[in-house]
């Protein structure tokens, strides 16, 4: 082999392990991009979570309903069963002078997923089921279809790098590294893979009604604070979705007048991964982390 293939052969090896940096723009107080791709050997398949995005509201009479299912979900399947509690419509409207749980983008959300017939209602990873017909499920078929899925693993694996609120600009401030294990969308159909990150808030004290009437102690978990990827989500831009391809994103969110304002202690991220092509929304991965201030 002459020195001159000798050198071609490492720039073929040093080209493989480079990473793909992206520019570094500064979009004000608001900031959501890919910022490196690159490929590294690829990690195991983990399981599969079973996310429940549930819609909700505190005139919801059958709501509670609902809640205790998905906690009695989660005592059954541990760290597998991950949910997002997005207050939006009629039933959501806030007592007078109580909390206004509503996100903006709340009508957006269910338009969406295909919208429902009424509340409660929630999408398993966003999976249109054998048989049914919505992607929006009363809260009576959850368990049967949380358990199709429950022994499932998946391609991607989700990490929290990073995560801080700053001061100083008031926003939320974090890295999220995905990393593939097996191949995603290939071949010559090739289509991209789209992020929906959601921040939570636990342990909301507010009026809900019940069977029994309004509690005005209640305790509402998983509530969605703040959407920070637009409605259908972030395009992961990327050459393909290879086994071993990873891919990080920054993001940075002003929370604005958010109020009340979160109790970080009681705040988590949760990380969606999914489809978006020809009404096809398919969760690849979810992956939830606590609000770490570092």
């Amino acid at each position: 082999m002459t020195p001159k293939f000798y050198w071609f052969a490492f720039l073929l090896v040093f080209a493989g392990a480079c990473r793909e940096i992206g520019p570094a723009v500064d979009l004000g107080l608001n900031v959501l991009r890919v910022d490196t791709v690159y490929t590294e050997s690829p990690t195991a398949r983990p399981p599969l979570a079973a996310l429940i995005e549930e819609f909700t509201g505190v005139r919801c009479v059958n709501c509670p309903r609902a809640h205790r299912l998905i906690e009695n979900l989660q005592g059954q399947y541990p760290g597998r069963v991950l949910a997002a509690g997005i207050h939006t419509g009629f039933y959501a409207t806030p007592y007078l002078n109580r909390l206004d749980m509503r996100i903006p983008e709340g009508p957006a959300l269910e338009l969406l997923l295909g919208g429902t017939l009424g509340y409660p209602a929630g999408a398993v990873n966003r999976t249109r089921f054998a048989g049914e017909n919505l992607l929006l499920l009363s809260d009576q078929k959850w368990s049967s279809h949380v358990s199709d899925i429950i022994d499932d693993s998946s391609s991607l694996r989700i990490e929290m790098i990073s995560s801080a609120y700053s001061a100083a600009n008031n926003r939320t401030e974090g890295r999220l590294r995905l990393r593939f294990a097996a191949p995603v969308n290939p071949g010559p159909t090739f289509t991209p893979l789209y992020l929906t990150l959601y921040l939570l808030q636990n342990n909301l004290r507010d009026w809900q009604l019940d069977g029994g009437g309004i509690d005005s102690q209640y305790v509402h978990r998983h509530v969605v604070r703040r959407l920070i990827t637009p409605v259908n989500g972030m395009v992961l831009n990327a050459p393909d979705y290879r086994a071993g391809r990873v891919i990080e994103i920054e993001f940075k969110n002003s929370l604005g007048n958010l109020n009340p304002f979160p109790v970080w202690a009681d705040c988590k991220w949760l990380a969606v991964v999914h489809q978006n092509r020809n009404n096809d929304l398919t969760m690849v991965q979810a992956a939830q982390f606590p609000f770490v201030i570092n």
